[in-house]
């Protein structure tokens, strides 16, 4: 009877096995924060929309809208880890105040094609569609290996008055 409820609980990811090891990631959520760092600029002058989709050759990519209505300074970066494990995100690890050099936001200005003024660290006026990013092969510039499961991302932009982006990512890890 007990290892039917272990097997049960490992089942639906209320426990964690903890195994790590070359993954395959995949993207199942894309979504505003839940709960922004405040302040909160109200009113914010990046706009972010993005979606998951499949096509014929690829599942799990995302494409999106970012629109920049006003010139922006960044003043910092936050990216954020969890884990999902005993029915609730844990901190696998935290990237807090990364400027303008970060080697993060090149990376987001590639993808999302927006302007950015490395000099000034501001972000340009315009909008910017971009599709076609893939998760998994993002993720494997950074780490070949990673621990099995559910796996929320969370980035967040800072201007000098508050947050300005903040936007969730929920992946899942299986193995490759």
């Amino acid at each position: 009877m007990l290892y039917i409820l272990f097997f049960l609980l490992l089942c639906n990811n209320v426990i964690s096995t903890n195994k790590f090891g070359p993954y395959q990631c995949l993207l199942v959520k894309a979504e505003a924060c839940k709960k922004p760092t405040k302040p909160v600029v109200k009113d914010s002058p990046m706009l972010f929309h993005g979606e998951i989709y499949n096509t014929t050759k690829k599942t799990n990519l995302l494409k999106g809208n970012l629109t920049v209505t006003k010139e922006i300074r960044i003043k910092k970066i936050n990216i954020k880890a969890y884990y999902w494990e005993f029915g609730r995100w844990n901190t696998q690890y935290i990237m807090n105040n990364m400027g303008c050099n970060s080697v993060f936001l090149p990376m987001v200005v590639k993808v999302t094609q927006v302007k950015l003024n490395t000099d000034t660290c501001k972000f340009l006026k315009g909008s910017n569609v971009f599709q076609g990013l893939d998760v998994n092969e993002m993720q494997h510039v950074w780490m070949s290996t990673q621990e099995y499961g559910r796996i929320m991302w969370l980035a967040e932009f800072f201007s000098h008055a508050g947050s300005i982006f903040c936007w969730e990512f929920e992946t899942v890890n299986k193995p490759a």
